[in-house]
């Protein structure tokens, strides 16, 4: 029965892997100062934002994740807690696709990131989104996240000097409120208390570091 529920956790562990959000292993959340609101909406943000993922630009992404749950097998309750850090290369059309989803946003903010002037966008995504990088990522079909009749919140930070992307925070703890194992059909229930991913970016062009930089190239895993 327990190996079961870890072979469960353990795929859940490979859509978690792909995406990601801040952990012990690096800083919670970005610090920002006092939020001003700008008189620019997220069209005007994102047009510039996309035209400055030129050809020749590489992104890559820290990504990390917090996952606090409730494992609840015939009555029996087993809390975990879990955190995941990983280096993610080659992450620009990641990029394009949030951008394009995030067209229809309707908050836009200009905030301080990390000593950094910045865009804060917040809105929310079509599930299906998560649901299609899901599904790449794990194998095992019958154990499924469906985020697909949702909208999933998701923050977006973007540097005001070069238009490259600094941040993004998806919040999923509501959409994940429950997961049950199809396959062996033993009624496993999943309660999030807490289920969070947050990518930090780092933007190079030839090789010299245009943006962020500093991120760890491994994988690290707190439980």
């Amino acid at each position: 029965m327990i190996s079961r529920i870890r072979k469960a956790m353990g795929v859940i562990g490979l859509v978690v892997c792909f995406m990601g959000t801040m952990s012990a292993c690096s800083t919670p959340l970005p610090t920002t100062s006092e939020n001003e609101t700008t008189s620019l909406d997220c069209e005007d943000v994102l047009i510039d934002a996309k035209q400055a993922l030129t050809d020749d630009l590489s992104v890559h992404a820290q990504m990390n994740y917090v996952l606090d749950y409730t494992v609840d097998i015939q009555g029996l309750l087993q809390p975990e807690k879990g955190s995941f850090s990983a280096y993610l290369d080659d992450k620009k059309e990641f990029v394009n696709n949030i951008y394009d989803q995030a067209w229809k946003f309707s908050s836009v903010l200009e905030e301080n990131y990390e000593g950094r002037s910045s865009y804060h966008l917040s809105g929310n995504i079509d599930g299906s989104l998560v649901q299609s990088i899901m599904q790449e990522m794990v194998d095992d079909k019958s154990l499924t996240i469906d985020f697909t009749d949702n909208t999933i919140p998701v923050q977006i930070w973007i540097d005001k000097k070069t238009m490259l992307p600094l941040a993004y925070n998806i919040e999923l703890t509501r959409v994940a409120a429950a997961i049950k194992n199809k396959n062996d059909n033993q009624g496993y229930v999943f309660q999030f208390n807490e289920y969070s991913i947050t990518f930090l970016f780092s933007c190079d062009r030839d090789g010299e570091n245009i943006l962020g930089g500093n991120l760890s190239g491994e994988e690290t895993t707190v439980e």
